[in-house]
């Protein structure tokens, strides 16, 4: 991989949100082959479209000669129309997307949500509400009440195809990042083309709630499993990613009444 001669990304990172995206951008900002603007999240392909490519190119002009350069936006993997955009942009981005567990990171987003004043319903309310809520084309829904719609990957990386099908789109898994760090570092070091430089600190995981995702109510994390459960599957047969533990069984009684399933 080549650093572009022009001021603009080398690379993306996609998402998801609640998957580690803070955690991967401090890393990416230590290497010193890698610039990433001071500020995370430019929101160019997703919600600042409108303030032209002149603008997002000005976001990288403080970069190295030779520097990789790039920036970690996780709205851009489930926004109907980033996809399109990047691909517009430069088809020869490389990408990455870090992939937590979709029950996990259902319910993370979720208290980040309640945390911050977003969402006024419980966690099943909200898991209820979710349908009407995507339907009705509201943005600030579209970005804050996502949280079943976001954690089925595999139509938004469907999107991606033409990056997947170009070995220009790295899956990670949030958990290995978690777990491993330096291992996974190693592996975007050899995607973007960059020399192995040792890890000088492992910062703590950023944006990390004061609550565990295991421990939430039953009846709920059931509730959010038996909606995730052919999206875990078909993750694992299309895009080769698996997590390890075993889902609950169904619940008995029927909470799923009246919930579609909403894409985006």
């Amino acid at each position: 991989m080549t650093a572009r001669p022009q001021s603009g990304p080398d690379f993306l990172g996609i998402g998801t949100q609640k998957g580690g995206t803070t955690f991967l951008h401090d890393l990416l900002r230590q290497h010193p082959g890698c610039h990433l603007p001071d500020r995370k999240e430019i929101h160019f392909f997703s919600t600042e479209y409108h303030h032209g490519e002149g603008w997002y190119r000005d976001q990288f002009l403080k970069a190295e000669p030779g520097q990789r350069t790039g920036e970690i936006t996780p709205f851009y993997m489930f926004h109907p129309q980033a996809a399109q955009r990047i691909e517009a942009f430069d088809p020869n981005l490389r990408l990455i997307a870090l992939l937590r567990h979709p029950v996990d990171r259902a319910i993370s987003h979720y208290h980040h949500a309640k945390q911050r004043g977003f969402e006024p319903l419980s966690l099943l309310e909200a898991i209820q509400a979710e349908p009407e809520r995507m339907s009705s084309g509201d943005p600030w829904s579209l970005q804050k009440h996502s949280y079943v719609s976001r954690s089925r990957y595999s139509v938004q990386l469907e999107r991606f195809a033409h990056f997947q099908q170009n070995g220009q789109l790295l899956l990670l898994k949030s958990e290995d990042l978690f777990a491993n760090p330096r291992a996974c570092m190693v592996k975007v070091e050899t995607f973007l083309g960059l020399s192995h430089q040792p890890i000088k600190k492992v910062i703590p995981a950023s944006n990390k709630g004061n609550y565990s995702v295991l421990g939430e109510k039953v009846n709920e994390r059931r509730l959010l499993e038996n909606l995730l459960r052919t999206e875990i599957q078909k993750l694992e047969q299309q895009f080769s990613v698996r997590w390890a533990e075993q889902l609950c069984k169904p619940p008995k009684s029927s909470r799923l009444e009246g919930f579609r399933r909403i894409d985006h």
